[in-house]
Order: structure tokens, then C-alpha cells, then sequence
């Protein structure tokens, strides 16, 4: 009996080292937005750049859809209390904030079957509003297109050529169930910004791909996750989740499967007085651990 059970034991050992090794999650950004990271200079209490460290730190560049783009009023400010902290500053406001978080443009990383992508988020919204998909966020691929300074604005964009998947959302309470929804990028020459109706569409998503606002509570850290996985050759399962509310598309087309940034989009003083990104996480879980 003593043989028998000893040997149940091994082989309980040797299934979970098995399993183990089939699942292997590499960590490829873990900011904290901790001071030491940063570099670049201060204008005010505005830092201009920080530095990109991978996993620990990413060079966050912050870009403009309207006037004042001028890094003495930038609206971009970096704390190890409150994180990055994007702002409105006297005519400076709606725009994006992006990271990349792989070191080479022209080394994505790409999802066999089975391997998932994780973006996970720590984020605080001051005097939250309702406005329709306002906010955005977004694992884009950049296809070799470098965003090298930290203030780019059209027509100089080089987001033109980015795709991949968003999730377009609202702070504030509404009855629609369509304020959150999920949608593609599709890279275009003609339309430089990452969120327009030429740009944007959900064609090929099934499932539960929509749903209600956000209605987050007025300055308190709350957690999100977007997560995609490569199901099949064909189908690519995008899962959103924050505040109680979950998302759980489908791609049938699995039209993207290879990322190397990440972006979130703040309009400005018509959706919130401030959004605080405390943490930004993105993980790769390889199916066969390689």
C-alpha cells in the first residue's frame, strides 16, 4: 500500500511539472511609474519623457488632437504617488498616451494558438463624466513605425500604420449598452489618428462585444484587463473587464495577432477633470512555455 501510494505521489508530481511546463507567462511591462525611471526633464511639474526600461519602465509619448501643442503647457505629469496623470491644461487636450513594449518595431511579439496577450491597468478618474466612447484604450501593433519624440502631432503621426484592438469606453453612468464597445484598428494612409470612423470597426467581432459605461467612482483606483487569445488559425477571443462589467468577444477573422504597444486615449475636461494610470502590466502567456 505504502509502494502504491508513493507511487500515486510521483505521478501527481510528474502530471503538475507537466502542466506547468506547457503554460510559461513573461512579464514584458510592469510600470509603476516609479521616479527613478524617469528621464527627460521637468517644464513646471511636468516631466517630458520617461525612460524606457523594459520590464520595469516604458518611454510613454504623449500625442495631441487640438491646439497648444507645446510641451511648456503639456498636460502629461509622471508621480510615484498618483502615476502618469493625464490632464487638460488651458487648449490642450484630447489626446493619447502610447508605450511600446517590445525594444524593436520590427520584432512584435506574435500569438501562436493558445498563447494570450494580458493588458492589465490601475487607473483613478477625477470628476468622472458621461461622454460617448470617450475613452479609449488599446494593444496596437506598430508594423516598424517608431513614435520617437515625445510630442507627435499630425500630419507627422506615425500611429497612421497601427493595428489592432481597442476597447472604446465612457466614465460616466448612461442606460446605453453600447457605450463600451470593442473594436479593430485598421491601419490607414488616410486618416492618421487612431480613433476615427475610418479607422475603427467592429466587422467580424460576435459575442458580447458591447456594453454599458464604465461609471467609475469619482478619484478611486479601480482595475482593468484587456486580454487577447489566439483560440484557433481563425479566431481570436478579446475579453475586456473593469468595475464589474465583462466583455467577451470574438474575432472569427482572427484579423491581428502579433503587438508591440499599448495606448490609452483621454479626451479631456468633457469626460473627466483628470485620469491617474497608477500601473500598466502586459503579460504573454506562451502555451507550449517557449
Amino acid at each position: 500500500m505504502k509502494k502504491n501510494l508513493c507511487a500515486l505521489v510521483w505521478i501527481f508530481v510528474a502530471l503538475t511539472a507537466f502542466g506547468a511546463a506547457q503554460s510559461k507567462e513573461i512579464v514584458l511591462l510592469n510600470d509603476n511609474f516609479d521616479m527613478k525611471y524617469l528621464t527627460g526633464g521637468y517644464v513646471g511639474d511636468v516631466q517630458t519623457a520617461s525612460v524606457q526600461d523594459l520590464p520595469d519602465s516604458a518611454c510613454w509619448y504623449a500625442s495631441y488632437r487640438s491646439g497648444g501643442n507645446d510641451p511648456d503647457r503639456a498636460n502629461l505629469v509622471f508621480s510615484p504617488e498618483t502615476g502618469m496623470t493625464l490632464r487638460f491644461i488651458q487648449d490642450v487636450n484630447a489626446f493619447n498616451v502610447l508605450a511600446h513594449f517590445t525594444d524593436d518595431r520590427n520584432a512584435p511579439i506574435t500569438l501562436a494558438v493558445g498563447d494570450s496577450l494580458q493588458l492589465t491597468f490601475t487607473l483613478a478618474v477625477k470628476n468622472p463624466q458621461y461622454k460617448f466612447r470617450s475613452f479609449v484604450i488599446g494593444l496596437l501593433n506598430s508594423h516598424g513605425n517608431p513614435v520617437e519624440q515625445a510630442y507627435y502631432t499630425s500630419p507627422e503621426n506615425p500611429t497612421a500604420a497601427f493595428d489592432g484592438y481597442l476597447v472604446s469606453t465612457s466614465f460616466g453612468g448612461t442606460d446605453s449598452n453600447w457605450a463600451t464597445v470593442i473594436g479593430k484598428r485598421r491601419p490607414t494612409q488616410d486618416n492618421p489618428s487612431l480613433y476615427h470612423s475610418e479607422t475603427v470597426t467592429e466587422e467580424g467581432l460576435t459575442g458580447n462585444f458591447h456594453g454599458p459605461a464604465l461609471n467609475v467612482e469619482d478619484g478611486i483606483a479601480t482595475e482593468g484587463s484587456l486580454t487577447i487569445t489566439r483560440i484557433s488559425e481563425t479566431e481570436n477571443a478579446i475579453v475586456f473587464s473593469f468595475n464589474g462589467l465583462e466583455l467577451n468577444g470574438s474575432d472569427t477573422t482572427a484579423t491581428f495577432t502579433s503587438f508591440d504597444s499599448v495606448n490609452f486615449s483621454y479626451p479631456g475636461p468633457d469626460s473627466a477633470e483628470s485620469l491617474s494610470l497608477h500601473h500598466v502590466k502586459v503579460t504573454l502567456t506562451r502555451n507550449g512555455g517557449d
